[in-house]
């Protein structure tokens, strides 16, 4: 899961990635991102915020820290809105050719075959994920 939070404007903008191994296993992963009528919310713990991580060279520094996003040290769990979710299925390669040709897809979803997300650094699947961000909704001016 890839999540970007605007910590003073109280939400997060999440790209979920749900590798299914089967049919049953997709639709058991596709119901909790149908979209609702009413906001979604997404806490982060304050004991994840404060957990260490490994960065570059082996450094360590606090969640919260490496994210960039806090201007200061969080003191308690962080509740945000969701505003843009994004949900990728990958699928087996007959779970793929079946459901692209027979089912329409929502607009938060996209789908991939496994052996695609095997290629995530080829110039082509780059582009198909960041497809998926919110700034591809809008025309960027020069």
């Amino acid at each position: 899961m890839y999540v970007y939070v605007h910590a003073e404007s109280g939400f997060a903008d999440i790209i979920a990635i749900e590798v299914c191994c089967n049919n049953q296993n997709f639709n058991d992963k596709r119901s909790p991102y149908t979209p609702t009528s009413g906001n979604v919310q997404m806490t982060l713990p304050i004991g994840w915020l404060e957990s260490d991580l490994t960065i570059q060279k082996g450094r360590k520094r606090k969640a919260w820290e490496a994210s960039g996003w806090f201007a200061k040290k969080p003191t308690a769990d962080l509740t945000l809105t969701i505003r843009h979710l994004r949900a990728l299925f990958v699928l087996t390669d007959a779970d793929y050719s079946t459901f692209g040709a027979n089912h329409l897809p929502a607009g938060h979803e996209y789908f991939c075959r496994h052996r695609d997300l095997n290629q995530i650094t080829r110039q082509e699947m780059q582009a198909f994920v960041k497809s998926m961000a919110l700034m591809h909704h809008f025309r960027v001016r020069p």
